[in-house]
């Protein structure tokens, strides 16, 4: 799918809108899953018919200080399905988890 960004384009670290190729994309994602496996960083992902039309990513903080913290970031809709309330449906999910993990000190990284 051809993903833009909420926000201005090249505003996401290692993501740059509407000028990547596919396989520079796929490796951004697929640089998260160490954090993922080390439970750093949860991603959420929205599908349909045509495949991927949205994502998102929660950063947990893992400091014992910031325990109730965790950072939102990289909240990307595909052009196509705007508007259509797919970041709301990301932007739901990720904060009802963010609330069963007690964190309810959200912060998002622009």
């Amino acid at each position: 799918a051809d993903l833009g960004c909420e926000g201005q384009a090249g505003s996401l670290p290692g993501l740059r809108c509407h000028e990547d190729s596919p396989a520079v994309s796929e490796a951004f994602f697929h640089g998260l899953r160490e954090a993922m496996s080390k439970h750093q960083r949860l991603l959420w992902i929205a599908r349909s018919a045509q495949g991927l039309i949205g994502t998102v990513q929660l950063e947990l903080a893992a400091s014992d200080t910031l325990r109730q913290c965790g950072t939102v970031s990289t909240l990307v809709v595909d052009t196509a399905a705007r508007r259509q309330g797919v970041a709301k449906q990301l932007m739901r999910e990720l904060e009802n988890t963010a609330f069963s993990l007690r964190r309810g000190l959200l912060s998002l990284d622009i």
